[in-house]
């Protein structure tokens, strides 16, 4: 339920970016896109990368099947 609730909260205040993710999140850190809340997908490569880069982000886990 609270994993659910946490979902629910980031779909209400942020806007999805899918798998452009990692590259909304470096344009958005390099102030060459608007500054907001976003989520999306990001492999693990991507995820270092922007670590790497200094990118505050948080990896949500993903619902179990038939509740997303």
């Amino acid at each position: 339920a609270m994993l659910t609730a946490l979902h629910e909260h980031v779909a209400a205040n942020a806007e999805p970016v899918g798998k452009n993710f990692a590259e909304e999140a470096l344009k958005i850190h390099h102030g060459e896109s608007a500054s907001r809340a976003i989520y999306g997908e990001a492999s693990a490569e991507d995820a270092q990368m922007l670590h790497e880069e200094g990118v505050e982000f948080l990896p949500l886990p993903r619902l179990p099947e038939g509740r997303n």
